[in-house]
């Protein structure tokens, strides 16, 4: 069931920026490396489970209202792309554009070309996922320590998507 401060401010969303702006004032002490399942379960996914298909990174399935809907991710991910993959998959649910369900490869997770309206999409899923992925770091204190640098690098590292989806892409 979805949360209905949530669904109510996705409602008015339509782009991948106004839809994470709507998610981090739902949740303003989000951090890095965010959980995406408890922001995927209250936007109506109901179901988050295991992949065994081969090519298929993650999926994406709904309802033709976009109201309920499931994430599979393949077996086997490490924890950093496993995040960003289902992420992904939460960006197509939520962006109101993206109809049908969606069956996303590695080059689908990398897409940054905006040439077809396919290409389109998986971007703007990127997007999404680039920017949920680093929570409110607009909160972060401004004295940080080593170790949270550190930290910070380690996520960082392992998903690329991160360091280069959300740079300069608009609607």
């Amino acid at each position: 069931m979805q949360t209905k401060t949530l669904s109510q401010a996705l409602a008015a969303c339509g782009s991948p920026d106004t839809i994470i702006a709507a998610i981090l004032q739902h949740y303003p002490d989000l951090r890095a490396p965010v959980q995406i399942e408890p922001i995927a379960r209250d936007a109506g996914i109901a179901d988050i489970g295991d992949l065994e298909e081969k090519g298929i990174v993650c999926t994406s399935l709904s309802d033709m209202t976009k109201t309920k809907g499931a994430i599979l991710c393949a077996v086997g991910l490490a924890p950093q792309r496993r995040r960003f993959a289902s992420a992904h998959a939460l960006g197509h649910f939520l962006i109101k554009a993206h109809r049908g369900d969606r069956h996303c490869t590695n080059r689908d997770l990398g897409e940054k070309r905006t040439d077809t309206p396919q290409r389109k999409e998986e971007m703007q899923a990127n997007r999404f996922a680039a920017g949920l992925d680093r929570g409110n770091l607009c909160a972060v204190p401004a004295q940080l320590g080593l170790d949270t640098l550190v930290q910070f690098a380690g996520h960082f590292r392992n998903a690329p998507e991160i360091r280069t989806s959300h740079a300069k892409h608009s609607d």
